[in-house]
């Protein structure tokens, strides 16, 4: 069965994913967001922002934003790029699929893209779940000739009990391994070996982790939860080898639009 499309928050276009095991994830084409992943006998993962905006050509804040060709301020266009304000479409013979489970979406050069980066291009975005897991891949391609260089990143909300009980594992920053790479507000953060720990506070983090040995970071959740498991793993083949991690909080989150939350 083809995943249905059908009309979201503020009747925007949505592909809803399916599993027999029970397990769902919501896709909106604007962007090719993913805003919601349920798995099976779980409850939410992904973090929405209380007061995210759903309007066409905006970005959703919250979920997974795709983040292309540019990511952050680091270059000429607007911050984090386009894609994530475009309509994506189904790919072609995406229609004819009959696995409700699986989503791919396309973005092409156009006119609007190419009066802000004057290049040729077919990106695609293809979202599958199963009872447990959620895979997003993005790939990039080039498809005039010149050639052109870009910056991306699949923007993943994590919604966890409590910051202040969270670690992350699999951040190889010992032994030459893993370079931190940015001054990240680690004031009330622990870097022990492959551990990271935010704990006692609620300070600021924005760090990027270069040279990364492992692809497998495994995100430990503390805090009350009503659900098991506590883990989240988060595999990711990244050719760049660069991760970022960021924690605005809720003062943070405060001054960004759409992200505002009643964090603990």
């Amino acid at each position: 069965m083809t995943p249905p499309i059908v009309p979201g928050k503020n009747g925007m276009s949505t592909v809803l994913l399916s599993h027999p095991s029970g397990s769902s994830a919501d896709v909106y084409l604007n962007g090719a967001h993913v805003t919601s992943w349920i798995p099976a006998g779980g409850r939410e993962v992904l973090f929405m922002g209380k007061t995210a905006t759903f309007a066409p050509g905006d970005p959703i804040r919250g979920g997974i934003p795709v983040v292309w060709p540019q990511f952050a301020n680091i270059g000429p266009l607007p911050q984090h790029g386009f894609a994530r304000k475009s309509e994506w479409e189904l790919a072609e013979n995406e229609g004819s699929s009959d696995d409700p489970a699986s989503v791919k979406l396309v973005l092409k050069d156009d006119h609007r893209t190419r009066e802000q980066w004057p290049y040729h291009f077919r990106t695609e975005l293809t979202v599958t779940i199963d009872d447990k897991s959620l895979e997003v891949k993005l790939a990039a391609f080039n498809t005039g000739d010149e050639l052109f260089s870009f910056t991306s990143a699949l923007h993943t909300y994590i919604a966890v009990a409590d910051i202040r009980e969270t670690t992350i594992r699999g951040f190889t920053l010992q032994n030459g391994r893993g370079t931190l790479t940015s001054a990240c507000g680690f004031q009330n953060a622990h870097l022990g070996g492959a551990i990271l720990l935010l704990s006692g506070g609620l300070s600021v983090v924005d760090c990027i982790f270069k040279d990364n040995a492992s692809d497998e970071v495994t995100n430990i959740v503390g805090g009350e939860h009503d659900w098991r498991p506590y883990l989240y793993s988060l595999y990711i083949q990244n050719r760049t080898r660069e991760y970022v991690m960021w924690h605005p909080v809720s003062t943070g989150a405060g001054k960004i639009a759409g992200a505002t939350t009643a964090a603990k």
